[in-house]
């Protein structure tokens, strides 16, 4: 089973209850045969379903909102057949490399939302506009509406407007980056963008958006191998990314069971006390072991809120400390153990585990480990040095009282990527990207 959260992907095949919705960052699923009623131009029945969890735009289209102009995930016009046609064929295309737009045609078309109608109010032609004197004309005939002249919106156009009566969609805008911004810019990637929903060209709905979606033909994944790539699922499922202009040079070596995810996700519990601030992170180190989620069969699993990226795996907390580079396990916590309850025999109920299994929590560990928990230089505590652990550690720091994970600050900002030979720091870094590895079984 594959579940959803915004920027995260996890196999849940063996999770007991569901406390949170996670999102692979880019995934594409066949969506079978697409009959004739859809209203876009299909060169072909097959088509696929492409979401993501960043901004995507198949169009080189505008839209002018509250006078900001957005990049858009579709063209309004792509419902019209030849509509990428219509003033000739794209030579080039004049943009950054980097960027999540497509230009899909030799044109541009501008569009600005007023009084929540949506407008066309200018084409910008890019090779050649010479050639198509009325190409408003050519609009009209092409939408078969008329630019209303008495609607002077902005007053550099005075030749009116358009209204896009026969759009009936859902579009995504994300502004472009401003002076000095750029497409990969961290805190630009992660920022929010919106979703709108149009009913003959009226905008009904406007939310933030949590992810884009679009179908793409078969034939234009079959054509493009720099954008698209398959890869192998769970369950013989077979999908395809959609390779990120940004991160695509950190996806090239990654091996077939790997992917990257450009936010912090934990997959543990477990907490990394480190310079004395608290992370949560990547991976437990005693993942190693096996069974270790289930070594306390005797406590209950208690469901979390969802409020950070840290999905509990197991009835227990690890907790961690790295003192001179090198990481120690010094305590075992459960979760729920400090709740109350009003009724004095729920509460006896309670707590009736946690009396049992607290104070003899170290045994288990201890028995999983094949270690005893013995003082440490330098740490006020018993501790077990985790000379077993080798790998890779993400770690970020828990928020700060007031702060939300959602909040787009604390989101992009970098966290740790640490490598560790047994147990040991062998190096460390900053960064906005993990690589996970994922059961392709």
């Amino acid at each position: 089973m594959w579940l959803n959260y915004q920027g995260n992907f996890l196999n849940l095949r063996d999770m007991k209850r569901v406390q949170t919705i996670l999102v692979f960052p880019v995934l594409l699923f066949l969506s079978g045969c697409v009959d004739g009623q859809n209203t876009r131009d299909m060169q072909t029945a097959k088509q696929f379903k492409v979401s993501s969890m960043n901004f995507y735009g198949r169009t080189n289209d505008v839209l002018l909102w509250y006078g900001v102009e957005n990049m858009m995930s579709e063209s309004p016009l792509s419902g019209f057949k030849d509509f990428k046609t219509l003033f000739g064929a794209l030579t080039s295309e004049p943009s950054d490399p980097t960027s999540p737009v497509d230009w899909d045609k030799n044109y541009r078309a501008k569009w600005i939302v007023m009084n929540r109608n949506l407008y066309l109010y200018d084409i910008e032609i890019i090779d050649g506009a010479e050639k198509y004197p009325n190409k408003r004309k050519m609009l009209e005939k092409l939408t078969h509406q008329t630019f209303q002249q008495e609607l002077h919106i902005l007053p550099e156009y005075p030749d009116g407007v358009l209204f896009a009566s026969w759009f009936s969609d859902t579009l995504y805008l994300k502004r472009f980056p401003a002076p000095g911004e750029l497409y990969c810019d961290p805190i630009y990637r992660c920022e929010t963008f919106k979703m709108f929903i149009f009913k003959e060209g009226r905008l009904v709905r406007d939310d933030i958006a949590l992810s884009t979606s679009h179908f793409v033909d078969s034939l234009e994944i079959e054509n493009n191998s720099m954008k698209y790539r398959k890869n192998k699922f769970p369950g013989n499922r077979f999908g395809y990314e959609w390779l990120d202009p940004c991160t695509i040079h950190l996806t090239e070596n990654l091996e077939e069971d790997q992917f990257l995810m450009d936010s912090f996700f934990s997959e543990t519990s477990d907490e990394v006390m480190w310079n004395d601030t608290a992370f949560m992170c990547g991976e437990s180190p005693l993942s190693v072991f096996e069974n270790y989620k289930k070594i306390y069969p005797n406590m209950p699993f208690i469901e979390i809120e969802a409020s950070l990226p840290q999905f509990h795996e197991k009835n227990y907390i690890a907790k961690w400390v790295i003192d001179n580079d090198r990481l120690y396990l010094y305590d075992i916590d459960f979760v729920g153990r400090e709740d109350t309850y009003s009724d004095i025999f729920l509460q006896f109920k309670h707590n009736a585990p946690y009396d049992r299994e607290y104070p003899i929590r170290l045994k288990a560990v201890e028995n999983l480990t094949g270690k005893k928990f013995g003082q440490t230089t330098g740490l006020q505590k018993e501790t077990i040095f985790a000379d077993w652990y080798n790998g890779t550690m993400y770690l970020k720091r828990f928020p700060n009282k007031g702060e939300r994970f959602g909040n787009c600050e604390y989101k992009c900002e970098p966290f740790y990527k640490i490598h560790f030979e047994n147990g040991k720091i062998v190096s460390k870094e900053k960064t906005n990207y993990m690589i996970f590895k994922r059961n392709i079984e």
